[in-house]
């Protein structure tokens, strides 16, 4: 779905870590997103964090 609606984001630019999807993008796409991505699918919601940092920091955020 991601692929499908930023085809030119590049696939190494997301990394699945367990139940979260890290998506590395710059400050000026990052509100857009922000809105588009955000949605709640029965019980499981989308939720868009605004962090910055290397994917290790993200990793670790995300097992917390």
């Amino acid at each position: 779905m991601i692929f499908e609606m930023y085809p030119d984001l590049g696939k190494n630019r997301v990394v699945w870590f367990g139940d979260s999807l890290i998506v590395r993008t710059d400050h000026l796409r990052l509100p857009e997103m922000e809105q588009t991505l955000a949605m709640r699918v029965g019980e499981t919601a989308l939720v868009t964090r605004r962090v910055s940092g290397s994917i290790s920091k993200l990793k670790r955020l995300v097992g917390s």
